[in-house]
Parts: structure tokens; C-alpha cells; sequence
């Protein structure tokens, strides 16, 4: 096996080990709550998921297209080295915003106000191993990448188990997720001799402005919805409809486990070269695409012929939710997934902005759906709404693609080269 390909597949299981750790958090809670309370754990969840999305955008997937984008300049490793510390110091500086902000939150929401708090500290954990995670993944440190990720894997979901077999509440939950990654991300910055430089941080951030705001714009606008159709849910609906949401796209996780190591580990493999005709694009987009249609029509396969008592032993009383809106789920997975594909191809033509622009038409006919649809019909409304929106992207973004395929790049050392040809 060759070292590019024995990384890409590394970079799988890794992907399947921090994905299937999502899910296995929500079982892990699910033994010991009701939906009810499950609910407040999912917006524990929902609240520090977000904040990782935004920050990953303007840190860690910066420094992964950035890299991939910029070959030559990034072919030794001291150079990625560098370029991480600075990531990471910046990584830190967000952190401690996105705690100020989820306070603030909690002043506002009062019903909520405990899961908040908790989720104010464990935030900082979360963030600070999602970017060690992908400084690891670009620099192809396979062994330490997996040592942590496993690492989480047993000790936050062990951890979770077991403050909920004592009795502790949602909230202590989260601050063991929270701790154990802080726990995980420290170790790993130890054995590799990383010290995030936290005085270069608001520099880098300033020199690839230009990119990660591209970035930070899709994730932000993503978090704005997803995250108001849950406060939607549990405000006009109930806790056991945002446990509902929440589950049935946990127990789908499978699928976002395909999506993002097709974000990192694949992005990162991917090269100009083999996107520049438009039989490149589409052969690449279909095989992303077979890789998710697969996925998803396995985990639909499983929900449904799983036994009812099986479903429970896992995730107790939340079990039926799922299987309720196992349809509906699987479709919208399906064309998030899909959406993903020229998203990825655009990413390494180098073309960011155009791509964004047409994330933020789409995002504000889900801000108009997505809301009104939970409103009116719940979770379920929720995902249909949902889905309505990764079709249109997906629909756009991949005619984006093809009208780049011809583009060159241009002799710049900035990763932007051909976005500033488009514009």
C-alpha cells in the first residue's frame, strides 16, 4: 500500500472513530435518561457543535485546504509545523469567545440555563481537540491522530455511562465529554513537542482572511439554522422532539462519518491535477457520492430490521422516535452527503467565495422553511426543510464545478488563485 493511500485509509478509520464516538455519547446517555432529558442533553450537544463547526472553518479546514492548495510551499514538515502552532494559538483565542457567547445565550434561555453552563466549559475541550485533530490529519500523523481519538472514544463515553448509572444529570455529562477531550488534545499537543502560539493566532487569522471567511460564512449561516430550529422545537414543541431531531441524525451519524473524511482525509489527498476537465469533476463527485448512497442505505437497512427490544436495549425509550423518522432522516443525509462532493472539488480548485455565495442564497430559503417547517410539523418538518436546502446546494455547487473545469491555476503561491479568475 502506498503511503497516500495507507493515509487515506488511516484517515477513515479515524473518522469512523470520532463519528461513531458522537453516536455512542447519545447511547451512552440514552440508558439513563428519559426523552425528556435526553432532549436536554441534545442541546448540550446542539449548542457546543456549532461553536466546533465555526471555529473548524476558520481553523483547522483553513489549514487543510490551505495545505492541499499549496503543495510545494508545504513539502516538509516543519513548514505545516508552524503553520499549526499559529492555528492552533488562534483555535484557543476562539474557544474563549464561544464561551462568552454561550453565556450569554444562558442568560436569555433560561430553561436551559444548567445544560448551557455546562456546555460554557466544555467547550473549550471540544474545540481545542477538533483542531489538534485535523493539524494531525494534515500533517499525517496517523498513530497519534488515532491514540487520541479512541482515546475520547472510551473514556467520554465511559465516563458518561457511568455519571448517569450514579444519577448526575445532562449537565455533568457534557463536562465529562468536555474534559476528556481537553484531556485527549493536551496529550497529544506533549508528545509531538506542539505549542500553540496563541500571540500569532489573530495574525494568521488576519493573513487567511481572504479563505477561511469563505469558510466561516457556510458555517456560520449552517449553525444559525440548525440551531434555531432547536431552540424552535424546544421552546414551541418539547424536549422529546429535540431528543427526536437530535437522535434520528445521531443514529444516521454513520453518514457523517463518510462526510466528513471526505472533507479532510480525502480533501487532503485530492490535487488540481485531477480536477481540471469536467470527466475529472464528475468521476470524483459520483465516486463521493456511491460512498454516501451506500452508507446510507445500509444504516436505513439496520434501523428497520433491527428488533424493537434491540432498539430500546441502545437507546431506551428514544428508540421508536427513531424508527418513526427513519425516512425522512436517510433522505436528508443523503443529500447532505451529496452536497459535499462538489463542494470538496470546488475547495481544491481553489475557489471559495462563489461557492459561499451560493451557500448563503440557500441558507436564506432554509431560514425561511426550516424554522416555520419545525414549527408546523416538528422534527420531521425540521429534516424535510433541511433537505430542501443541501438539494439546492448541491444542484448549484456542482454546476460551479464544471464551469471551473477548464480554469487553470494561476502561478500565485495563494490558494485563491482561480477564485479571483471567476469573480
Amino acid at each position: 500500500m502506498t503511503h497516500r493511500r495507507k493515509s487515506v485509509a488511516l484517515g477513515f478509520v479515524d473518522q469512523a472513530i470520532s463519528s461513531l464516538t458522537t453516536l455512542l455519547l447519545l447511547i451512552a446517555a440514552a440508558q439513563w435518561l428519559t426523552p425528556s432529558d435526553l432532549g436536554r442533553f441534545a442541546i448540550g450537544v446542539a449548542t457546543i457543535a456549532p461553536c466546533v463547526s465555526i471555529i473548524r472553518a476558520l481553523c483547522g479546514e483553513t489549514l487543510i485546504v490551505k495545505v492541499t492548495s499549496l503543495p510545494h510551499r508545504f513539502r516538509e514538515s516543519r513548514h505545516i509545523q508552524r503553520e499549526a502552532q499559529k492555528m492552533l494559538g488562534l483555535a484557543l483565542l476562539l474557544a474563549f469567545a464561544a464561551v462568552v457567547l454561550i453565556l450569554l445565550v444562558s442568560v436569555f434561555w433560561n430553561s436551559a440555563r444548567d445544560i448551557l453552563l455546562a456546555s460554557a466549559v466544555a467547550v473549550v475541550g471540544v474545540v481545542l481537540q477538533d483542531a489538534v485533530r485535523h493539524y494531525l490529519l494534515t500533517a499525517r500523523k496517523s498513530i497519534l491522530l488515532l491514540s487520541g481519538d479512541f482515546f475520547v472514544l472510551l473514556f467520554a463515553v465511559g465516563g458518561i455511562y457511568y455519571v448517569g448509572s450514579t444519577g448526575y444529570q445532562p449537565p455533568a455529562m457534557i463536562l465529562v465529554w468536555g474534559a476528556t477531550a481537553f484531556i485527549a488534545a493536551m496529550a497529544a499537543l506533549s508528545i509531538d513537542r506542539m505549542v500553540p502560539r496563541i500571540f500569532s493566532g489573530y495574525k494568521w487569522l488576519r493573513f487567511n482572511w481572504s479563505n477561511s471567511s469563505a469558510f466561516v460564512m457556510e458555517a456560520t449561516l449552517g449553525a444559525i439554522v440548525g440551531y434555531l430550529v432547536v431552540v424552535i422545537l424546544s421552546v414551541f414543541s418539547s424536549d422529546t422532539e429535540v431528543a427526536a431531531f437530535r437522535t434520528a441524525v445521531s443514529v444516521f451519524g454513520v453518514t457523517s462519518l463518510v462526510i466528513n473524511f471526505l472533507r479532510t482525509a480525502v480533501l487532503r489527498e485530492l490535487t488540481p491535477d485531477k480536477l481540471r476537465t469536467s470527466n475529472g469533476i464528475l468521476r470524483t463527485c459520483l465516486q463521493m457520492s456511491v460512498l454516501v448512497f451506500a452508507t446510507v442505505l445500509a444504516t436505513v437497512i439496520v434501523v428497520y430490521f433491527l428488533p424493537e427490544s434491540v432498539g430500546a436495549l441502545i437507546l431506551g425509550e428514544s428508540w421508536p422516535l427513531v424508527v418513526a423518522l427513519a425516512s425522512i432522516a436517510a433522505i436528508n443525509r443523503l443529500a447532505a452527503g451529496l452536497s459535499i462532493a462538489p463542494l470538496i472539488v470546488l475547495r481544491v480548485q481553489g475557489v471559495s467565495w462563489p461557492a459561499t455565495r451560493i451557500r448563503i442564497g440557500a441558507t436564506f430559503v432554509a431560514l425561511a422553511l426550516s424554522p416555520m417547517a419545525a414549527y408546523l410539523a416538528g422534527a420531521a418538518g425540521a429534516l424535510a426543510a433541511d433537505t430542501v436546502f443541501y438539494a439546492i446546494v448541491t444542484i448549484f455547487l456542482l454546476r460551479l464545478a464544471l464551469k471551473n473545469a477548464n480554469l487553470q491555476t494561476a502561478p500565485s503561491d495563494h490558494p485563491l488563485s482561480i477564485e479571483e479568475k471567476t469573480k
